[in-house]
């Protein structure tokens, strides 16, 4: 393999670890739909563990967690935007 082909590979892995609004660290805070206790970020539309999620909010006396401080932020901007729309 060449180095331009390592390039493109480290590339591809990265952008598969990209969501369509943000990028974040892995440390796993996803999991899959199902999973006892895994809350919904209604942002990215992804389930996430909030045993390891760091980003959550606070509105209407519900805790909101999500995947990536980008998420949080987008939320916390427009809360009112996102509720409601746990449709999966």
């Amino acid at each position: 393999m060449g180095f331009l082909d390592k390039i493109r590979e480290k590339k591809q892995t990265k952008m598969a670890h990209e969501h369509d609004h943000h990028e974040h660290e892995h440390v796993d805070h996803h999991a899959k739909e199902g999973t006892p206790g895994a809350e919904w970020d209604p942002v990215c539309k992804m389930w996430v563990n909030p045993k390891t999620a760091p980003w959550k909010s606070e509105h209407g006396g519900t805790t909101t967690y999500f995947c990536s401080p980008g998420c949080k932020k987008a939320f916390d901007k427009d809360p009112l935007k996102y509720l409601g729309s746990h449709s999966h």
